[in-house]
C-alpha cells in the first residue's frame, strides 16, 4: 500500500510512514492519478466541493468527512462517510481496503452517481445554497436591527 498525497506541498510536515508526495498537479493530471487510487480521502469541514464527484467519476472511492458541506453531494451509497477523528478514519479505510466487495460495490454506485450528473448540475446546487444562505444572513440581521 502506498500513501500519495497531493494539492500542496507538504515538506514542512512531519510524516510517519512512507509516502509519495506531488504537490500541486495540473488538472489534466488528476483524473489519473485519482483512477490509480483504491480510495482519495477527501476531508473538508467548511466548504462545499465537487472534487468528490471527479473522484467518482475517475473510477475511485472517495472517502469524506460527513457533514452538510459534503452529503449534499454524496452519501453510504457512493462514498464512504467519516467524522473527523483520525484513528476512525484509518480503521475505516483499513477496512474497506481488506474487503474488496464492499469496497467495489461503493466504487461501482460512485461511478453510476457521476455518470448521472455533470458539474453544471451540482454546481447549480451549489449556488442555489449560497444564494439561500445569503438571504438567510440577509433576514437575520434585517431582524436585528
Amino acid at each position: 500500500m502506498e500513501v500519495v498525497f497531493a494539492g500542496w506541498n507538504i515538506d514542512e510536515y512531519a510524516i510517519p510512514f512512507k509516502y509519495k508526495s506531488l504537490g500541486i498537479l495540473e488538472l489534466d493530471k488528476l483524473s489519473a492519478l485519482y483512477a490509480s487510487c483504491d480510495v482519495c480521502l477527501v476531508i473538508s469541514n467548511t466548504n462545499l466541493s465537487l472534487l468528490p464527484l471527479e473522484v467518482m467519476g475517475s473510477g475511485s472511492v472517495a472517502v469524506c468527512s460527513k457533514g452538510a458541506n459534503s452529503e449534499w453531494l454524496v452519501n453510504e451509497s457512493n462514498s464512504i462517510l467519516v467524522d473527523y477523528d483520525p484513528v476512525q478514519i484509518a480503521e475505516t479505510i483499513e477496512k474497506y481496503l481488506k474487503d474488496t466487495s464492499l469496497l467495489n460495490d461503493i466504487r461501482e454506485k460512485g461511478i453510476e452517481f457521476a455518470k448521472s450528473t455533470s458539474w453544471e448540475v451540482e454546481g447549480e446546487k451549489v449556488l442555489k445554497a449560497v444564494k439561500r444562505g445569503i438571504q438567510e444572513d440577509e433576514k437575520n440581521i434585517n431582524n436585528r436591527g
